[in-house]
């Protein structure tokens, strides 16, 4: 029997309350993201907001990213408790 697909995912928030960020930058993000395996596979905008949140995804490697090596906006409001 084949095993499935294991994925793991990358969520990631950008802009501020007052500003909006350049497509440019979005694009560049994207292709950062790309050329390390990651699909981005939705994008959340609320209405009325500045701030755009992208979700992506690759296959699992086996090697998932570290606390370390997230960003600020990886981890929110979440405390290390919340992982042990």
């Amino acid at each position: 029997m084949k095993e499935p697909t294991r994925w793991e995912y990358k969520i990631e928030t950008f802009g501020t309350a007052f500003k909006r960020p350049k497509d440019t930058e979005i694009e560049d993000i994207l292709n950062a993201w790309g050329a390390d395996g990651w699909e981005t596979f939705q994008v959340i905008q609320p209405q009325g907001s500045n701030k755009i949140t992208l979700v992506a995804k690759r296959r699992y490697t086996g090697h998932p990213r570290r606390k370390a090596e997230f960003s600020q906006s990886d981890w929110g409001d979440f405390d290390e408790d919340s992982f042990n």
